[in-house]
């Protein structure tokens, strides 16, 4: 599956030491260390610190980077249960924030253009159905839909009407 925007390495191990640590919070049982640990887990590495070597010297868009990166995705509810919806909404509010404009627009009558809106859940789901848990993407497709609105920003509609007519 091909996602349309994925998080650079350096922002992804910054998003999973946020999430980790934010499981030692909530958890209090274990160390930041041991969530690391269990997160490299997933994708066969004995330790974070391995993982994180290797997601170090990798670049964006490269095969072997998105497959660890899809690993990690698929099975952090096992080893991050209290923060991993937290995870997948910060991850794809990312996406929509990289990918469409954010916000609430005017009608076309009072800026005399208007946006075409996402839909979001069509657009989340085309590129990252099978990539989360569904049950966790699904929670996170709710949140985001109820957040803001995201358009289209390369399709601006303008009212050529009004446009002509001088005003």
């Amino acid at each position: 599956m091909i996602i349309p925007y994925v998080l650079p390495p350096e922002t992804f191990i910054k998003n999973l030491k946020r999430a980790a640590k934010l499981e030692k919070r909530i958890t209090k049982q274990r160390s930041h260390t041991f969530y690391l640990d269990q997160i490299a887990s997933l994708t066969g590495f004995a330790s974070w610190s391995l993982l994180h070597k290797k997601l170090d010297g990798m670049f964006f868009g490269d095969p072997q980077y998105n497959k660890l990166r899809n690993k990690i995705n698929s099975g952090i509810a096992r080893v991050l249960p209290h923060t991993a919806k937290d995870y997948v909404i910060h991850d794809l509010t990312t996406y929509l924030n990289n990918t469409f404009e954010r916000g609430a627009y005017p009608p076309a009558t009072e800026t005399k253009c208007s946006y075409q809106k996402i839909n979001v859940r069509d657009e989340i789901e085309e590129y990252y159905k099978g990539v989360y848990p569904d049950n966790l993407l699904q929670e996170a497709i709710e949140i985001l839909e109820k957040m803001d609105s995201w358009s289209y920003d390369d399709d601006l509609i303008f009212d050529y009407d009004i446009l002509d007519s001088g005003n």
